[in-house]
């Protein structure tokens, strides 16, 4: 699952930009879920972001705050409610919480607003001003076209746990592996021992199937001469 922040201050475009991109996101088979922090004391209105965000396509829209009393998701740190829906989804859009180091569209409505809490690890900055001097800059009409390759490229979620067996928090290593590195989750090392890919792509797995693709393909290929106890890698091309 991939993991995009859109952050930004009230009423900077950050759910119409949201919309733009689960229609986007939909059209290309994506299964897409948004997780919103939100001040607001019930979410029941039909004319919420939240609502909007659902009716433009989202399978869930995440709620979450200190004065909320109806959450859908209650009681769950950041990083559990990331973790407990990375299988579920392709992508997971969190609007807000900006606080947190993620890879990130930044959503303006004055030049002004582009602080140090907002700048880091940019994607990209749009937002409802129609001219604007900052590098990188495309108003809400032009901004997906020009940073939705950018979104496709984003890394998968490492595994969630937070066990910092890598040295670095989940979050930190996915940051880091956004920017071009390619730091390895241990745990998902660890447990990622049946790997399909179409064409590059990665297809999820449940624990059954991984199951019987690798008794199957070993049951094969353990009675052909040249076996040994290895990594087995199989291409083909259709």
């Amino acid at each position: 699952m991939k993991v995009l922040q859109v952050a930004g201050y009230k009423k900077s475009g950050k759910t119409s930009f949201i919309k733009k991109l689960i229609k986007k996101l939909l059209d290309d088979q994506k299964r897409v879920a948004v997780l919103k922090n939100t001040h607001l004391k019930r979410v029941e209105n039909k004319e919420t972001d939240s609502q909007k965000l659902f009716d433009a396509g989202a399978e869930k829209v995440i709620i979450t705050g200190d004065r909320q009393q109806n959450l859908l998701e209650s009681k769950k740190s950041f990083i559990n409610t990331i973790r407990d829906n990375r299988t579920k989804f392709d992508y997971f859009i969190i609007e807000g919480y900006k606080e947190y180091k993620l890879p990130r569209i930044v959503c303006l409505k004055n030049p002004d607003e582009f602080d140090a809490e907002l700048n880091k690890d940019v994607i990209g900055l749009t937002g409802t001003m129609k001219k604007c001097d900052l590098n990188n800059y495309f108003p809400l009409e032009t901004a997906l076209d020009n940073y939705y390759e950018a979104i496709k490229g984003l890394p998968d979620f490492p595994a969630g746990l937070n066990c910092e067996k890598c040295g670095m928090s989940c979050i930190e290593l996915y940051s880091e592996n956004w920017k071009g590195n390619n730091f390895k989750c241990v745990v998902e090392e660890k447990k990622e021992d049946v790997i399909i890919k179409i064409n590059g792509d990665k297809i999820k797995l449940i624990p059954f199937i991984k199951k019987i693709a690798k008794s199957t393909i070993i049951g094969f290929v353990k009675n052909l001469k040249g076996y040994k106890n290895g990594k087995i890698e199989i291409e083909i091309k259709n």
